[in-house]
């Protein structure tokens, strides 16, 4: 009996709590250290461009500053979070990604602490290691921009653990800090939202009494409508649910956990027959709160299209999951005639199919992060004059490198003599005389001189080139939605390559243009203030490549709707 009291104490005792701690930094650092070699990638360059332009004033309260970074998304934390970092460690990634592992770190300590609230110390332990692990996890590790997710989650985290913990013994200023930290999180993603909803509905407790406790949480959420409204002038996003990601969610959620393989879809199905054990003979009550903590985390994805749903969009669902698992495996929800053992190997088998797949998932990733950091270094360090980066694999690539050449600039006080061109059509304008060409070589993972190589490249793009059928409809609301439609195809690759510039006589002199794969038809919520200079390009299943001529949009004018009806050189271009 003596024994096994020393064995509770020491498991709920200081010590154990602070080898937990100590060890989920252990498991962090073991994971994802590769991190801390990383550079800029995707957005950071162009994020880090507005921290360093603007004061936290401009990007909090200034509608017209803030939407510099999107005028459909209400994210100002991720603007300061750069901001934070960048005035503490200036220009070195490499503790931004550290302070970001430390976020993640975070993350796991808080969850590990709330756990504690409903399961014995081992398990909360254990709860806190697999939400560190999972394929979504290490997929926004490795993303700078998208740290707004994991920060806001930390927030979301200890409003809900402070508003628990003020339920139970009645106090104010909890609810008071937990409401501020549910504004922090509202304020780094839209998906935080939901959390009122899941405190509304908590299984314990008087409902008066949770009521009167949110009372604060309800004041920092009008607060936040009305915030977001000034800032962006919507309320909820401007989006519609889309039907065919609300049925294909389980099946997108489970792959994004554990892999497409035959062997995923076992553990989604072992997991799911689990949970529902827990259910069986529950009070209704509890049934209910369960459906709104899963209609709580996968709401704010409904009205993303199903092929377009990144990793990053499945870590809050993965860190609720991984969290009811535990509860359920840990507090005995499951009937007990179950055996300790069972439940173990439950969460072991979930365990290793998480890590598996984050580790595959993480190889995927590499060949991209290589390319973005490889060119960036180079960009970066080179001061060769008159030249030409040719990046045709990174698309969205004018903001990243334009704003790499505005912060080398500003720190360096050197300004960037290199072009650089995302598409083929560009290099053609050169002409005969072409300056020194580099391109990323896939094989070597290095930047190589392909100045005697660029005929060759043209004339292999030449010979893909076909006068085809083609039609394009722009329109630019004064709501600031974009809406198109390409034609005639339904397969195949549509591109748009825009610039804000004119056409210079010297192709050197223009910023680049932004290279975006489209689907056929569509709408995005973006700031237009100059007029719109751009090819559509169209890559069929055949091989062969179409271009329609360089065309010009004025915003605040009219639609414009441009066909070539046959496969000749006569383009019937109407502005309606």
């Amino acid at each position: 009996m003596q024994e096994k009291t020393l064995k509770k104490e020491w498991l709920s005792g200081p010590f154990f709590a602070t080898i937990t701690v100590m060890g989920l930094a252990v498991l962090v650092l073991c994971l994802y250290h590769s991190a801390l070699h990383g550079w800029w990638r995707w957005d950071d360059t162009y994020i880090l461009k507005l921290a360093a332009s603007q004061t936290p004033f401009d990007y909090f309260f200034s509608p017209d500053d803030y939407q510099l970074l999107s005028p459909q998304n209400f994210t100002p934390w991720l603007i300061f979070s750069f901001d934070l970092d960048f005035y503490c460690f200036g220009f070195e990634p490499a503790r931004f990604y550290a302070r970001q592992l430390m976020d993640l770190w975070l993350a796991g300590v808080v969850s590990y602490f709330l756990l504690r609230l409903w399961v014995p110390n081992g398990w909360a332990a254990l709860g806190g290691a697999l939400c560190i692990v999972g394929a979504p996890v290490a997929t926004t590790v490795q993303q700078l921009m998208t740290r707004h997710y994991m920060e806001g989650l930390i927030f979301a985290l200890l409003a809900l653990y402070l508003f628990l913990i003020s339920i139970k013994g009645a106090r104010r200023f909890s609810l008071i800090l937990g409401a501020i930290f549910y504004l922090l999180a509202m304020g780094s993603k839209e998906v935080f939202v939901p959390l009122v909803a899941i405190c509304i509905f908590w299984p314990e407790g008087p409902l008066r009494k949770r009521l009167l406790a949110l009372i604060p949480y309800f004041s920092a959420l009008i607060l936040y409508v009305f915030w977001r409204e000034f800032m962006i002038d919507m309320v909820s996003g401007g989006y519609h649910i889309n039907w065919n990601t609300l049925l294909s969610f389980p099946l997108r959620a489970c792959h994004s956990f554990f892999g497409s393989t035959h062997f995923s879809v076992i553990i989604g199905i072992l997991v799911v027959l689990v949970l529902f054990s827990s259910l069986v003979k529950k009070v209704p009550r509890r049934i209910v709160f369960a459906a709104i903590v899963i209609i709580a985390a996968v709401g704010p994805l409904m009205p993303l299209k199903s092929t377009a749903m990144a990793g990053r969009y499945f870590l809050l669902p993965w860190w609720v999951f991984s969290m009811i698992l535990v509860v359920v495996l840990g507090s005995r929800q499951i009937p007990k005639k179950v055996p300790f053992v069972f439940n173990l190997l439950v969460f072991c088998i979930v365990g290793l199919a998480a890590l598996l797949h984050s580790h595959s998932g993480l190889g995927v990733m590499e060949s991209v992060m290589k390319r973005f950091d490889t060119q960036g270094r180079f960009l970066w360090e080179s001061e060769k004059s008159r030249a030409v980066l040719y990046a045709p694999a990174t698309s969205h690539f004018a903001h990243y490198f334009s704003s790499l050449q505005w912060l080398k600039h500003q720190i360096k006080g050197v300004s960037q003599p290199f072009r650089i061109m995302g598409d083929e059509i560009e290099l053609k304008a050169l002409g005969d005389h072409l300056p020194d060409v580099f391109a990323y070589e896939p094989e070597s993972r290095s930047i190589q001189d392909v100045s005697n190589r660029i005929p060759l490249i043209l004339e292999s793009w030449q010979e893909k080139q076909r006068v085809m059928p083609l039609s394009f409809r722009f329109d630019y609301g004064e709501d600031k939605t974009a809406v198109w439609q390409c034609g005639p195809y339904s397969s195949g690759v549509y591109t748009l390559l825009s610039r804000y510039d004119k056409p210079q006589d010297d192709p050197l002199k223009s910023l680049g243009m932004n290279k975006f794969p489209i689907p056929q038809s569509g709408q995005y919520r973006v700031t237009l203030e100059y007029p719109l200079f751009y090819y559509l390009r169209y890559d069929s299943p055949q091989g062969w490549t179409t271009y329609s001529p360089l065309l010009h949009f004025n915003p605040g004018g009219k639609p414009i709707h441009w066909s070539r009806k046959s496969d000749s050189n006569i383009s019937d271009t109407t502005v309606k």
